[in-house]
């Protein structure tokens, strides 16, 4: 029932554009992403004007237990809802109960006279009815995110900072009075951002000064005031031996230009991990240990997610206000046809802040991209050509098989980064390369092939292959990397020998 309730309630709201534009929680194709990339580029345009930025961000207090029945009723009937369908609200919020359950032991039940059903299908959309019209006395851009509001305010006059920031504190503080809703004074918190010398502002709230911070994390994102990401990046790598790789990517489509020494340090960290994983030396090379994996770098990434995020926007599946961001078409400029009409018109920067950020270099990237690849269907098709493209390759599954450290020491001979004296004297690690059978170089082709102290072990080696089809050449790159035309049995079967010739050769420590 509470589906198709809300199912109508929230038809209703959408066709009638009742919900605040900007409210981008609980709410399809609306994301954390979508509000963060409007916000920074709100921030890079006031800088852009040579503007100060005045960001404040407040925090409810215990919002969705807060939410005031009555005035909840109010604000329903207010959007038009009929009086059968009010009726059936009233009863759904009238008479709940709620109590405290700790292993086996409750408390007594008591009514609950506030508060949407949390857990609910309804919970949400009542919530986001409830808090909706709270900016519409603000004179500041109003961002909503569920409980999360923050508001925006930028002019070159700081005495119309002042009076603006004022007067919405103030519209925001007896709004809250009125609905019965608290902020916390204590989370609520103001940025600046500025070219130039930051002002002197002293702002009150709930009858309590509100600190002016540097940074402040907001919706998972540290923003700075100086609008770059060295604090976010910093963060990011206290985070790293904990979440690795999900946290790194998180609303990148909006830090991407954080710079080439805050990206080389996320991907610094990464190959880290990958090393950890292989079991490669740190002077093994990054391309080799990525293709090891089939991982790409951080920065590689984020340019394939940015790409995703502004096809969704090109094509509508994105908030409109992240739509109405993106310029027009070259075609759309003039009647003549163009060889480029397709391309989006890249919009001038001034700062370099805001010429690598997401829009103008995403602009850069899709323009790049074959027109072919910019029209295709879905976002499904859209991903898969990308990685196509970026071949990306599938690691065999077989080189996952053996014991670790066996499977270590191959791993290091296939990328050329093993304790053989040729592969250490690569990277000045030792000043001689040759092998101590006399030969002059021991690589790993020597020491499969030609090293006559394994010539016994690589006879019984070579007798344990020679099932092999004809089509399969006894090399070195069969030996490291198997046949991807072989099924993984057989695959399995020669690193299998494999694995026994590197032990028995005794070269490499195995324990």
């Amino acid at each position: 029932m509470e589906r198709v309730i809300y199912k109508y309630v929230f038809n209703h709201l959408q066709r009638n554009k009742l919900i605040y534009e900007y409210q981008s929680g609980f709410l399809p194709k609306y994301s954390t992403v979508h509000q963060l990339l409007e916000m920074y580029n709100c921030m890079l345009n006031s800088l852009e004007k040579k503007e100060i930025s005045c960001f404040v961000f407040c925090d409810f207090s215990k919002a969705f237990d807060k939410v005031w029945h009555k005035g909840l009723m109010h604000k329903i009937k207010s959007y038009g809802v009929d009086s059968n369908l009010l009726n059936w609200f009233s009863s759904y919020l009238q008479d709940r109960q709620q109590r405290v359950l700790i292993n086996k032991s409750s408390s007594s039940l008591c009514n609950v006279s506030a508060g949407v059903p949390q857990g609910s299908v309804l919970g949400p959309l009542l919530f986001i009815m409830y808090i909706n019209d709270i900016a519409e006395k603000l004179i500041s851009l109003t961002r909503l995110f569920a409980d999360d509001t923050s508001f925006s305010y930028s002019n070159r006059d700081e005495l119309q900072i002042k009076t603006v920031i004022d007067h919405d504190l103030k519209e925001l503080d007896e709004w809250s009075k009125k609905w019965l809703m608290t902020f916390n004074s204590d989370k609520t918190e103001i940025m600046l951002f500025s070219n130039t010398n930051i002002p002197e502002f002293n702002f009150t709230f709930n009858e309590r000064t509100i600190p002016i911070t540097n940074s402040h994390k907001h919706l998972g994102v540290t923003f700075s005031s100086d609008a770059k990401w060295n604090i976010h990046v910093e963060n990011l790598e206290k985070l790293y031996l904990v979440y690795i790789r999900p946290f790194f990517e998180y609303a990148c489509e909006v830090w991407d230009n954080c710079g080439v020494g805050n990206s080389n340090k996320l991907d610094h960290l990464q190959l880290e991990a990958a090393r950890i994983v292989t079991g490669l030396p740190i002077f093994a090379s990054s391309i080799l240990i990525y293709k090891e994996l089939g991982w790409e770098s951080l920065a590689e990434r984020r340019k394939r997610r940015k790409l995703q995020m502004f096809y969704n926007i090109q094509n509508n599946n994105a908030p409109m206000y992240l739509c109405d961001l993106i310029p027009p078409s070259i075609q759309s400029t003039t009647v003549y046809p163009l060889r480029n009409g397709s391309d989006i018109i890249m919009p001038f920067c001034r700062l370099s802040n805001t010429y690598d950020s997401f829009i103008p270099s995403t602009i850069r990237q899709w323009n790049s991209l074959d027109p072919s690849l910019r029209n295709v269907d879905s976002i499904a098709k859209f991903k898969a050509e990308l990685r196509k493209r970026k071949d990306i390759s599938q690691v065999p599954k077989h080189y996952e098989i053996g014991p670790r450290k066996l499977n270590i020491i191959l791993t290091q001979l296939r990328c050329f980064a093993s304790f053989l004296n040729y592969d250490l004297f690569q990277v000045n690690i030792v000043s001689d390369p040759s092998c101590r059978c006399g030969a002059n170089r021991e690589d790993s082709y020597h020491f499969f092939f030609d090293c006559s102290h394994y010539s016994n072990i690589r006879h019984t080696l070579f007798q344990n292959l020679n099932w092999l089809p004809n089509y399969c050449a006894l090399d070195l790159t069969l030996l490291t990397c198997g046949n991807p035309t072989l099924p993984y049995e057989q695959n399995e079967i020669i690193f299998k020998h494999v694995f026994e010739y590197i032990k028995r050769s005794e070269r490499f420590l195995v324990v």
